[in-house]
């Protein structure tokens, strides 16, 4: 796993300069040596292997958890080294980016037919005659508060 990430990882980091702890203790330092150097520790394999399959997700998620950690200097100094490369997406990360990309459209295609039964289904469509000059209205109102009666509306 560690050659593994560190293939990856001085793939992408090309600015700055990074040193990575694995979780196994192997050391190795990414970028071009300019700026404050940082320096971070995976705890876990789990982590790195998080970080490798989707890192735009799971690099806070294992911050947040306690399994990536920054020794030297501050978690603002790596994400401004992160954040500062060429790149913002590693190459290996386009493809997984382009997949959820096209599944997302795809899910979310949302045509005529169900626009209208989503409508149906979480609202009562009403129309309403207006007394003063005829004119039609559609008036929408959410489904759960048409049972309760107009004393308990006001509450």
């Amino acid at each position: 796993m560690d050659r593994l990430l560190r293939y990856f990882l001085q793939q992408f980091i090309r600015r700055g300069a990074m040193t990575f702890t694995t979780a196994s203790g192997a050391k190795f330092t990414c970028g071009d040596g300019t700026g404050e150097p940082v320096g971070v520790r995976f705890l876990t394999t789990e982590a790195e292997r998080r970080v490798l399959l989707n890192p735009e997700l799971a690099l806070g998620e294992v911050y947040m958890e306690g399994t990536f950690v920054v020794e030297n200097g501050s978690i603002a100094d790596a994400l401004a080294i992160l954040l500062d490369q060429p790149e913002i997406l590693p190459r290996w990360a386009k493809l997984q980016w382009w997949l959820r990309y096209l599944a997302r459209h795809a899910k979310q295609f949302n045509p005529r037919r169900r626009s209208k039964n989503n409508v149906a289904h979480h609202y009562d469509l009403r129309i309403i005659t207006i007394s003063t000059g005829g004119s039609i209205r559609s008036s929408s109102m959410p489904t759960s508060n048409i049972a309760a009666p107009i004393s308990s509306r006001r509450t």
